[in-house]
Formats: structure tokens, sequence, C-alpha cells
């Protein structure tokens, strides 16, 4: 009869003594000095800030997702809101010192570049050419920043010569 093997996540419990690799300096010496005082070793597992940048990681990416489902749907002024909240938190985090996206900014330039289509799109359905210039440049504003936030985002640079083209 064969066996089949499931790995499974395991996270070391500091009741039970054990403990885990340290990722850092500051770790190693934590683990040093408890080896030398004869205490118990540190669990050491993910920091606060860690924890805190996967949660937002995760947030970013659920409203986004919100973002790209309401522009399936057509539901433009909706899409900005969920693109709008996604950007707040990338800029919630760099304020915080915790920049997201710093050498992998697409999905940031993503955010503002689907932002700026919305714009374009609810210009084309609009009648006041006033309206339709504000959209414009709302447009162009928001592809700027997408291209910005990654030069090399070819959507982007389209979303920014649609708008031009207003």
């Amino acid at each position: 009869e064969a066996m089949t093997w499931k790995w499974l996540a395991y996270a070391p419990s500091p009741s039970s003594g054990e403990f885990s690799v340290p990722t850092n300096a500051s770790q190693i010496d934590e683990l040093l000095k408890c080896l030398e005082e004869g205490r118990a070793c540190p669990v050491f597992g993910p920091t606060e800030d860690e924890r805190k940048d996967a949660a937002r990681m995760a947030a970013f990416e659920g409203v986004k997702a919100q973002g790209n489902a309401a522009f399936s749907s057509g539901k433009w002024l909706d899409a900005i809101q969920a693109y709008d909240r996604a950007i707040q938190i990338v800029a919630d985090a760099a304020a915080d010192q915790r920049p997201m996206f710093v050498e992998q900014p697409r999905p940031l330039a993503a955010a503002h570049a689907n932002a700026a289509l919305c714009f374009l799109r609810l210009e084309a359905e609009m009648d006041d050419e006033k309206k339709k210039k504000n959209l414009a440049a709302e447009a162009l504003r928001r592809a700027l920043a997408a291209a910005e936030a990654d030069a090399h985002y070819a959507k982007a640079h389209d979303r920014c010569a649609k708008a031009f083209e207003l």
C-alpha cells in the first residue's frame, strides 16, 4: 500500500520550550543571551511591522479586486472609489515609514492607471463639455501618477496619451 506525505505548516510553541530560527542579528543576540543564562529560548515569528505589512497588502489586494469587479460591471464611480482606497492604503504605509511596492511598483501603478481608465470611460459617456474636460483632466492626472509610480508601465503611458487626445 502506497503512502502519501503531506507537509503541514509548523509553528513552534513558546510554552513547549521550542525555538525557531532567528532571522536577524537582534534575534540571534536574544537567543544567545537566553542560552547563556539558561532560560527558555524565545520563539521568533513575524514582527508587529511584518504583520501590519501583510494586513496592508491583503487590504490593498482586496479593495483593488473590488475595483476590478466594479470596473467589469461598468460601475465606474464604484471602481474609482475602490482604487482610491487601495492607493490610500499605500499612502498610509509610506506615512508610517513602511512603504509598499518599493521594488515592484506595478500594483500601485495599475491602481492609478485603472482609475484613469474609469475617468476616460466616464468622459466618453458625458454630454456636458465642461464636465468632459474636467474628467479628461482627472484621467490625465491619474495616468501621470501611474507613470510616476512605474515609468515602465505601458498602460500608464497609453492612458496619458488617450487623456491628451481629449
